[in-house]
C-alpha cells in the first residue's frame, strides 16, 4: 500500500468509526468507528478476485443492475469487497451516508420509499423501523449466503417479527475495555478498577452517550441497562461525572481520539472501547489491550435491510447476499476490523484480523456482551426515553 493510500485509508476508518450505531443526535458526539481499515495492507489478488469470480447474484431472481440507492454508514459499500461484482453485474451504487440511526428513519419517512434499496441499522433499530411500517420482510431463499450463517446471526430474534426476518445480519463487535499494557501488566478485572488511586488522572473517558450508559448500568447493577428509571439514569451519570472529575485524563470526543491517547501513553485505561483500537494504537507504537471485565458490556450488529417498495429490490438482493458471501465478508472483516457473520469466512481471515474475535466459542463473548435494544423512544411504564438520555448526558459534557 502506498502513502496515499494508507492516508486515504486512515481517512475513511475514522469517518466510519465515528459513524455507526443508534443515537439520534449529530454524532462527532456518536462516536464509534476507528479503524481496522487503516491497518489494511490488502488481501490479495486471489480473494479480490474470487470476491467478485462467480458470485452473479445467486438466487436473487429477476434484473439485476443499475442503480441500487443505499442509506447506510460509510464504508459498508467497501470498495475492495463490491468492486468486481457490482461492475460484473453493472450495479451503480448510490450511498447516502449516515451519522446515526435516526437518518435512516427520517430519510425513510420523508418519501425515502419507493427510493431507497438498502439501509444498514444498528440492531436494536429495526424494531423502530418495522413498527414504522418503513421495511419489507426479507426472502432468505433469495439470498442463499444466509444459510453459511453462524448460528448466532441466523434469524436472531431483534429481527425477527411475525416469524420473518427483516434484516440480513452484515457485521459486529463489542464495547470492551481498554487498556495499556505498558503501565497495566494484568488485564483489569472490574470495570470499577478505574476508581483505583494509582490510575487517578490516567483514565480516558468518551463522549458516547448510549454505549457509556449502557456500560456503566451494567456496572452500577441495572439489567437490562436500556430500561433506566430516571433515578437509576441519574445515578449512573452522577457516578460518571465524579470518575470525570476525580479520574480522567481526558474526555475525548472520539474513539479515534481515545486511541491516541492511549497509545501515547497519556491514558492508561477507558470506560469503553472496540476492539479494533487495539490495532490502530499498534501503529502509533502502542501496546494498547481490550479485555470483557466481569460486569459485561454489550454488542451491536448492523444488517441489510430493505425498505417498503424499493425500486430495485432484485439488485438490492444480489447485492446484499454477495456483501455476506464468505470472501465479501474476509475484506470487510479486515478493512473494518469487524466481526464476520458468515461461518466460512472464518477460514479466509488473516491471523491479525482471527485473533479479534473467538469464533470457536463466540458464545462466551455474547454471554458478556448480549445484544441490547435501545431505550423507549417514548414514556413507557415509568422508564426513561431516548431524549432523556440525551438530555441527560449534557449534565455530564458541562462538569
Amino acid at each position: 500500500m502506498d502513502e496515499y493510500q494508507k492516508r486515504e485509508t486512515e481517512a475513511v476508518a475514522r469517518r466510519i468509526f465515528e459513524r455507526r450505531m443508534y443515537e439520534p443526535i449529530n454524532r462527532r458526539q456518536f462516536v464509534r468507528r476507528l479503524g481496522g481499515a487503516f491497518l489494511v495492507t490488502g488481501l490479495g489478488g486471489n480473494l479480490l478476485a474470487a470476491c467478485g469470480g462467480d458470485d452473479d447474484g445467486g438466487e436473487a431472481g429477476g434484473d439485476i443492475g443499475g442503480k441500487l440507492n443505499m442509506v447506510i454508514w460509510d464504508g459498508y459499500d467497501d470498495k475492495d469487497a463490491q468492486k468486481l461484482f457490482t461492475q460484473k453485474n453493472g450495479i451503480q451504487p448510490q450511498p447516502t451516508y449516515i451519522g446515526n440511526n435516526e437518518e435512516i428513519f427520517t430519510k425513510l419517512r420523508a418519501g425515502g420509499t419507493g427510493q431507497v434499496d438498502l439501509v444498514t441499522p444498528y440492531h436494536g433499530y429495526i424494531s423502530v423501523l418495522v413498527e414504522s411500517e418503513l421495511l419489507e420482510p426479507m426472502d432468505y431463499g433469495r439470498m442463499p449466503n444466509t444459510e453459511d450463517y453462524i448460528s448466532n446471526f441466523d434469524q436472531p430474534d431483534w429481527l425477527m417479527f411475525d416469524d420473518k426476518p427483516y434484516g440480513a445480519p452484515y457485521i459486529w463487535g463489542t464495547d470492551p475495555m481498554m487498556y495499556n499494557a505498558k503501565f497495566i501488566k494484568e488485564a483489569p478485572e472490574s470495570w470499577r478498577d478505574v476508581e483505583k488511586p494509582e490510575y487517578k488522572g490516567n483514565v480516558v473517558m468518551v463522549d458516547d452517550t448510549l454505549g457509556q450508559i449502557m456500560v456503566w448500568g451494567k456496572v452500577l447493577g441495572f439489567d437490562p441497562p436500556t430500561e433506566l428509571t430516571q433515578e437509576q439514569l441519574d445515578e449512573v451519570i452522577d457516578y460518571l461525572i465524579t470518575l470525570k472529575k476525580t479520574q480522567a485524563r481526558a474526555f475525548a470526543s472520539g474513539w479515534g481520539d481515545v486511541a491516541d491517547i492511549m497509545a501515547r501513553g497519556d491514558a492508561w485505561i477507558s470506560t469503553g472501547g472496540w476492539e479494533a483500537i487495539s490495532m490502530f494504537a499498534a501503529q502509533k507504537g502502542g501496546d494498547v489491550r481490550f479485555t470483557h471485565p466481569k460486569e459485561g458490556d454489550f454488542a451491536w450488529t448492523d444488517s441489510w435491510c430493505i425498505p417498503k417498495d424499493a425500486p430495485n429490490a432484485d439488485t438490492a438482493y444480489a447485492y446484499a447476499n454477495h456483501m455476506i458471501s464468505p470472501e465479501a465478508q474476509a475484506i470487510v472483516a479486515k478493512n473494518l476490523a469487524s466481526g464476520v457473520v458468515n461461518e466460512k469466512a472464518i477460514d479466509q481471515l488473516d491471523e491479525e484480523t482471527t485473533k479479534i474475535y473467538p469464533y470457536d466459542n463466540l458464545e462466551s463473548v455474547f454471554e458478556k456482551a448480549p445484544n441490547y435494544d435501545i431505550p423507549p423512544r417514548e414514556p413507557t411504564e415509568g422508564l426513561t426515553t431516548l431524549d432523556d438520555w440525551n438530555k441527560a448526558w449534557e449534565r455530564l459534557r458541562a462538569a
